[in-house]
């Protein structure tokens, strides 16, 4: 519908929306397809947001499909076009990811740099699942440079904030289901009350 449209943006949107199904389903070679695909109609458009947004998903999907050169190419630019748009979570994000690209290089020090930096900026907008990849960065890096005292600092921060994260998520599990059983009793209770009517009816 979108394509018969010429609706270019949609387009990049849903194909960037396909791209993560498959990438949860752990299906990276589909799921860079659809990223590859979405970049190359966001280039045509005057969207750097979410041309920044592709080059992010690109160096992420190359990267699960072990290439690490390649991913370093548009980690590269992801960060140039999130530090034009001065978005710095943005650029928090992209830091990290390139500090994993760098691990995958066997360039520890280079790692540790780029995720400094995304710990130092991520770190003001409390946002937990991104500062403890930040950590689960800065720990591997440290761990790979034998600086133990680093490497068990951000080890720690990393545990504390996935426990934080993983509590967050049941909390959140808990209040769905506590939803789920009173819209269920609900209908139950409605359900009898139409029986009891009916019946009076007849």
């Amino acid at each position: 519908i979108r394509q018969e449209l010429g609706d270019t943006l949609g387009i990049a949107n849903t194909l960037n929306t396909l791209s993560s199904v498959y990438e949860a389903e752990k299906d990276y070679e589909t799921a860079y397809k659809y990223c590859l695909d979405a970049l190359r109609l966001r280039e045509k458009l005057s969207d750097s947001l979410g041309l920044s947004i592709s080059c992010g998903n690109m160096a992420i999907m190359l990267l699960r499909l072990n290439k690490p050169n390649e991913a370093l190419v548009y980690g590269k630019r992801n960060l140039e076009i999130c530090e034009r748009l001065q978005i710095e979570q943005s650029i928090s994000f992209s830091c990290t990811i390139l500090g994993e690209i760098q691990l995958a290089l066997n360039n520890p020090q280079n790692a540790v740099s780029f995720c400094k930096r995304s710990y130092k900026i991520i770190s003001k907008f409390e946002s937990v699942e991104e500062t403890r990849d930040a950590c689960n960065c800065l720990y591997v890096a440290y761990d790979k440079l034998n600086d133990s005292k680093n490497a068990l600092k951000f080890y720690k921060e990393y545990h504390r904030l996935n426990d934080t994260l993983r509590n967050q998520n049941k909390a959140v599990e808990i209040v769905q289901q506590q939803m789920k059983n009173e819209y269920e009793q609900k209908i139950f209770t409605d359900s009898i009350q139409r029986s009891a009517e009916e019946k009076i009816k007849e």
